[in-house]
């Protein structure tokens, strides 16, 4: 399924022409085209792969490093920065010594609605 056949198909499913088992939702986090087909298996499909809430839970990384915390887990220090779309100019740079020699970079998800 794709963007141009996602409408097509939710009508079918809302016809009763077919239905599904299992769901495993990849794109409704970047299209919206796809919100219907993940409500619509929300409220018919016994088995989600990838529930939307658990999906959303995890968007922001910052809020995943808490999680960690909060069950035990040896979590590097963070510095959170804002989205692009939320602050396109950053503040002068902070201290960077705590993040240590090596360190990752890793954006929030954050879609535009």
């Amino acid at each position: 399924m794709n963007p141009q056949s996602v409408a097509g198909t939710f009508e079918r499913l809302q016809r009763g022409d077919f239905t599904a088992r299992a769901f495993f939702d990849r794109a409704a986090d970047t299209d919206l085209a796809f919100e219907p087909l993940e409500a619509w298996a929300e409220a018919h499909v016994p088995l989600l792969l990838n529930p939307a809430a658990d999906r959303r839970r995890v968007w922001k990384k910052s809020n995943v490093r808490r999680e960690f915390i909060r069950a035990g887990l040896h979590t590097r220090h963070t510095i959170v920065i804002p989205a692009w779309s939320r602050q396109p100019v950053l503040d002068p740079l902070f201290d960077l010594a705590p993040l240590g020699a090596t360190f990752a970079i890793k954006p929030d998800l954050l879609r535009i609605t």
